[in-house]
């Protein structure tokens, strides 16, 4: 597979603001070809939090079974609440996140960027293929906070 534009540079993303670029797939190949779009950096993100939710979860536990031994009485219902469920939030989603091409067809992905703080971004992300090494696409680009500027007035009535 094929991937243009291989560098994705979304620029200046100010505050919270969700980004956006496309990048073209082409199969010149002879043959069909599936694709997967994927972020290492957010499968290793996720990785992370399933394991933070993991241990959070066994501290719970282990502080159930504390306080049974050490009281040996019912435990208040809102001693110990549950976590609320909550969901990962990758940083990039794509549209489509996989798919078929067919010989010498190409497809437009959208490639979309969440925010969660001011940083320098300098990722990849990959096209996966069966049967073939993954194409790495350079992602670049800086999240700003909007910040204001007011000057004292220069003009006088």
């Amino acid at each position: 597979v094929r991937v243009d534009p291989e560098v994705i540079d979304f620029g200046v993303i100010h505050g919270v603001n969700e980004a956006e670029s496309r990048v073209t797939l082409y199969n010149d190949s002879e043959v069909l070809l599936n694709f997967d779009l994927v972020s290492p950096v957010d499968v290793k993100r996720e990785q992370q939090w399933l394991l933070a939710r993991q241990q959070r979860q066994q501290q719970r536990e282990a502080e159930i079974e504390h306080y049974k031994q050490k009281w040996g009485t019912a435990i208040p219902p809102d001693a110990f609440p549950e976590e609320a469920e909550e969901e990962f939030a990758p940083l990039y989603s794509f549209v489509p996140d996989s798919g078929k091409l067919l010989p010498h067809q190409n497809m437009v992905v959208s490639i979309f960027y969440e925010p969660i703080g001011e940083t320098t971004i300098k990722d990849v992300i990959e096209v996966r293929t069966k049967g073939a090494e993954a194409k790495q696409v350079e992602v670049l680009g800086e999240v700003q906070s909007p910040k204001a500027c007011i000057y004292p007035s220069t003009v006088e009535l």
